[in-house]
């Protein structure tokens, strides 16, 4: 039905707009102009809050932080992991444990290779007072791995760091304690 009535549409794109210029069969021309969509466009503000949270949080901590501060999902709804991980992705945002890895820290299991020990014996250790530990979830299946900081790294608060040997952890099966 259309055909009966329309002799030529042209389309011409633009940066910021595009125009049809219709022509219809008694001669009668039209120009219609309408602006490009950008579809749904998170504020710049937000980008950069959400890249400032993911040094310090998971997605799953990042989205308790930005509904914590009042940010909101385009339908009005609080942030959760999958918005921020979705996010994250569009826009080439490292992730936390990647972010973690940069900055020199190390997952248990390549802790446990470099001391040439098992991952159980460096979970232990870290939990002792040799070390300092972050936990932070990593890999899709989201399991727990720890970041282990070395003496020279920690920071001197509450009496950490203080003159005690900085020794490996030992080997499973020793009866030596760490102290």
């Amino acid at each position: 039905m259309v055909r009966l009535l329309l002799e030529d549409v042209t389309l011409l794109q633009q940066q910021e707009v595009i125009t049809a210029q219709v022509r219809f069969k008694g001669g009668a021309t039209e120009t219609i102009t309408v602006a490009v969509s950008r579809g749904r466009r998170h504020s710049p503000q937000l980008l950069a809050l959400l890249d400032q949270l993911l040094e310090d949080y998971t997605d799953a901590g990042v989205a308790e932080q930005l509904n914590h501060r009042g940010w909101r999902t385009f339908n009005g709804k609080p942030f959760d992991a999958k918005q921020v991980l979705s996010l994250r992705r569009d826009h080439q945002l490292k992730n936390h444990g990647t972010r973690l890895r940069e900055r020199g820290l190390l997952t248990a299991d390549e802790a446990a290779s470099a001391y040439g020990v098992c991952r159980e014996t460096i979970m232990a250790y870290a939990e002792g007072v040799q070390y300092a530990t972050k936990s932070f979830l990593s890999g899709r299946c989201g399991g727990q791995t720890w970041g282990v900081i070395p003496r020279h790294k920690r920071s001197r608060r509450s009496g950490e760091g203080k003159s005690r040997p900085d020794t490996p952890p030992t080997r499973r099966g020793s009866r030596s304690k760490v102290i």
